[in-house]
Protein backbone atom coordinates (compact mmCIF):
# COMPACT_ATOMS: atom_id res chain seq x y z
CA UNK A 1 0.00 0.00 0.00
CA UNK A 2 1.13 3.58 0.84
CA UNK A 3 4.46 2.32 2.65
CA UNK A 4 5.76 1.34 -0.80
CA UNK A 5 4.84 4.21 -2.97
CA UNK A 6 6.55 7.54 -3.59
CA UNK A 7 6.70 10.05 -1.05
CA UNK A 8 3.95 12.94 -2.03
CA UNK A 9 5.90 15.79 0.20
CA UNK A 10 8.50 17.86 -0.43
CA UNK A 11 11.00 17.07 2.85
CA UNK A 12 10.65 13.23 1.82
CA UNK A 13 11.12 13.11 -1.66
CA UNK A 14 14.16 16.32 -1.63
CA UNK A 15 15.34 14.39 1.44
CA UNK A 16 15.89 11.58 -0.99
CA UNK A 17 16.95 13.05 -3.81
CA UNK A 18 19.16 15.02 -1.83
CA UNK A 19 21.02 12.16 -0.75
CA UNK A 20 21.35 10.70 -4.36
CA UNK A 21 22.77 14.17 -5.24
CA UNK A 22 25.54 13.78 -2.66
CA UNK A 23 26.41 10.07 -3.42
CA UNK A 24 25.73 9.97 -7.09
CA UNK A 25 26.25 13.32 -8.43
CA UNK A 26 29.05 14.82 -5.64
CA UNK A 27 27.03 17.66 -5.43
CA UNK A 28 25.82 20.05 -2.74
CA UNK A 29 21.85 19.73 -2.77
CA UNK A 30 22.35 22.83 -0.83
CA UNK A 31 23.46 24.76 -3.71
CA UNK A 32 21.34 23.08 -6.24
CA UNK A 33 19.01 25.28 -8.49
CA UNK A 34 17.31 22.02 -9.61
CA UNK A 35 16.59 19.95 -7.02
CA UNK A 36 12.62 20.75 -5.38
CA UNK A 37 12.24 23.24 -8.80
CA UNK A 38 8.51 23.76 -9.05
CA UNK A 39 6.79 26.36 -10.96
CA UNK A 40 4.15 27.15 -8.25
CA UNK A 41 7.33 27.68 -5.56
CA UNK A 42 9.52 30.50 -6.09
CA UNK A 43 13.53 29.84 -6.55
CA UNK A 44 14.13 30.64 -2.97
CA UNK A 45 12.34 27.20 -1.94
CA UNK A 46 14.48 25.35 -4.58
CA UNK A 47 17.38 23.16 -2.94
CA UNK A 48 17.63 21.51 0.43
CA UNK A 49 16.32 23.39 3.02
CA UNK A 50 16.97 20.89 5.98
CA UNK A 51 19.58 19.94 8.44
CA UNK A 52 22.97 17.66 7.57
CA UNK A 53 21.86 15.13 9.90
CA UNK A 54 19.02 14.63 8.24
CA UNK A 55 20.71 13.47 4.82
CA UNK A 56 22.93 11.18 7.08
CA UNK A 57 20.15 9.32 8.93
CA UNK A 58 18.10 9.14 5.78
CA UNK A 59 21.11 8.00 3.53
CA UNK A 60 20.63 4.38 3.13
CA UNK A 61 17.27 5.73 0.96
CA UNK A 62 19.85 6.86 -1.97
CA UNK A 63 20.00 3.61 -2.74
CA UNK A 64 16.30 3.42 -3.61
CA UNK A 65 14.27 3.48 -7.00
CA UNK A 66 11.44 5.34 -5.59
CA UNK A 67 11.14 7.73 -2.31
CA UNK A 68 9.59 5.08 -0.89
CA UNK A 69 12.15 4.14 1.38
CA UNK A 70 12.06 7.81 3.06
CA UNK A 71 8.82 6.16 4.42
CA UNK A 72 10.11 2.60 5.61
CA UNK A 73 13.17 4.48 7.29
CA UNK A 74 10.65 6.51 8.98
CA UNK A 75 8.65 3.99 10.16
CA UNK A 76 11.89 2.38 11.71
CA UNK A 77 12.77 5.37 13.43
CA UNK A 78 9.04 5.80 14.37
CA UNK A 79 9.43 2.17 16.22
CA UNK A 80 12.83 3.05 17.85
CA UNK A 81 11.05 6.37 19.20
CA UNK A 82 9.10 3.86 20.71
CA UNK A 83 11.38 1.60 22.29
CA UNK A 84 12.79 4.69 23.64
CA UNK A 85 9.98 5.81 24.96
CA UNK A 86 9.73 1.53 26.91
CA UNK A 87 13.24 1.94 27.78
CA UNK A 88 12.58 5.20 30.00
CA UNK A 89 9.51 3.73 31.58
CA UNK A 90 11.79 0.49 32.21
CA UNK A 91 14.13 2.32 33.98
CA UNK A 92 11.26 3.55 36.33
CA UNK A 93 9.20 0.73 37.17
CA UNK A 94 9.57 0.47 40.63
CA UNK A 95 9.36 4.40 41.89
CA UNK A 96 6.42 5.82 43.06
CA UNK A 97 6.10 8.64 40.32
CA UNK A 98 5.64 5.45 37.49
CA UNK A 99 2.56 6.31 37.08
CA UNK A 100 2.39 9.75 36.10
CA UNK A 101 5.12 9.05 34.08
CA UNK A 102 2.87 5.91 32.11
CA UNK A 103 0.05 7.80 31.71
CA UNK A 104 2.20 10.42 29.93
CA UNK A 105 3.98 7.14 27.81
CA UNK A 106 0.54 5.89 27.02
CA UNK A 107 -0.77 9.46 26.00
CA UNK A 108 2.51 9.91 23.65
CA UNK A 109 1.93 6.62 22.35
CA UNK A 110 -1.60 6.85 21.25
CA UNK A 111 -0.88 10.54 19.53
CA UNK A 112 1.95 8.38 17.71
CA UNK A 113 -0.96 6.59 16.18
CA UNK A 114 -2.98 9.07 15.29
CA UNK A 115 -4.16 9.18 11.66
CA UNK A 116 -2.83 12.38 10.83
CA UNK A 117 0.87 11.28 12.25
CA UNK A 118 1.04 7.97 11.28
CA UNK A 119 -0.73 7.72 8.31
CA UNK A 120 -1.19 10.77 6.14
CA UNK A 121 2.23 12.33 7.46
CA UNK A 122 4.43 8.95 7.59
CA UNK A 123 2.69 6.58 5.36
CA UNK A 124 1.19 8.67 2.73
CA UNK A 125 3.27 11.91 2.45
CA UNK A 126 6.63 10.64 3.54
CA UNK A 127 7.12 13.03 6.47
CA UNK A 128 10.27 12.84 8.12
CA UNK A 129 9.33 14.92 11.13
CA UNK A 130 10.21 11.85 13.49
CA UNK A 131 13.72 11.22 13.06
CA UNK A 132 14.05 14.98 15.40
CA UNK A 133 12.03 13.49 17.99
CA UNK A 134 13.77 10.49 17.97
CA UNK A 135 17.05 11.98 18.56
CA UNK A 136 15.53 14.26 21.49
CA UNK A 137 13.77 11.14 23.25
CA UNK A 138 17.84 9.37 23.22
CA UNK A 139 18.59 13.10 24.52
CA UNK A 140 16.17 13.12 27.27
CA UNK A 141 17.20 8.91 27.85
CA UNK A 142 20.95 9.85 28.24
CA UNK A 143 20.14 12.73 30.75
CA UNK A 144 18.23 10.47 32.69
CA UNK A 145 20.85 7.79 32.80
CA UNK A 146 23.10 11.38 33.78
CA UNK A 147 25.11 11.09 30.57
CA UNK A 148 25.56 14.50 29.97
CA UNK A 149 28.09 14.35 26.97
CA UNK A 150 25.40 11.81 24.90
CA UNK A 151 22.83 14.08 25.80
CA UNK A 152 24.39 17.03 24.59
CA UNK A 153 25.51 14.89 21.49
CA UNK A 154 21.73 13.57 20.48
CA UNK A 155 20.87 17.27 21.21
CA UNK A 156 22.73 18.75 18.57
CA UNK A 157 21.87 16.17 16.11
CA UNK A 158 18.54 16.63 16.53
CA UNK A 159 18.64 20.34 16.40
CA UNK A 160 21.18 19.41 13.33
CA UNK A 161 18.29 17.65 11.28
CA UNK A 162 16.28 20.48 12.09
CA UNK A 163 15.66 23.48 14.01
CA UNK A 164 12.68 22.67 16.30
CA UNK A 165 11.47 20.46 18.66
CA UNK A 166 15.57 20.22 19.92
CA UNK A 167 16.06 24.19 20.26
CA UNK A 168 13.10 23.69 23.33
CA UNK A 169 15.26 21.08 24.94
CA UNK A 170 18.57 22.87 24.51
CA UNK A 171 17.26 26.23 25.69
CA UNK A 172 16.10 24.12 28.98
CA UNK A 173 19.42 22.79 29.59
CA UNK A 174 21.45 26.16 29.45
CA UNK A 175 21.19 27.65 33.11
CA UNK A 176 22.10 30.58 33.96
CA UNK A 177 22.40 32.22 37.27
CA UNK A 178 21.47 35.70 37.58
CA UNK A 179 21.82 36.41 41.35
CA UNK A 180 23.35 39.42 42.05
Amino acid sequence: GELHAPARMDHGYTTRDSARMIVFEHQDPYASITLNKRENLPQKFWGYKYGPTMLLFYLPSAWSATSASIKQISVAYLALTFCVIVLLLWRHRTEKRLLPFASTFVFATLLFFLPERLWLETLVQGATDILPIFLILLAVYALDRGNHVFAGIFSGLSFSAKFAPAIFLVLLLVRKDFSP
